[in-house]
């Protein structure tokens, strides 16, 4: 089975949406993403969670269904070497992708 690191962004369109595609994707692959995930949908859960429409139980078992796919690294596994690369590479374009960029130089 492959698996890919995951933007939260991508998190984000697959639980608002909740479109066939994502519970496809999240089917057929293991994602993984680092904790800073939870830290900005934590941030941006109320303006994510008027977007959702619907069923609340059926938002609470399709978002259930992607975070059984998904694995949480915690920032103190991802290497030191690779966090800094990330951050030269990430800083121009946005910082805050480089824990992204590293995890997923850890991985290949």
């Amino acid at each position: 089975m492959n698996a890919y690191v995951i933007d939260v962004n991508v998190l984000f369109s697959g639980l608002i949406s909740r479109k066939p595609f994502y519970e496809r994707l999240f089917g057929q692959y293991q994602f993984s993403t680092p904790d800073f995930a939870l830290i900005e949908l934590e941030k941006y859960r109320s303006v994510f969670l008027k977007k959702v429409k619907g069923n609340p139980a059926d938002f609470e078992e399709f978002a259930l269904l992607l975070f059984s796919r998904l694995t949480i690294i915690p920032d103190f596994l991802i290497r030191p070497e690779f966090k800094n690369q990330a951050a030269i590479l990430c800083d121009p374009v946005d910082p805050k992708d480089s824990l992204y960029v590293a995890l997923a130089m850890q991985f290949s």
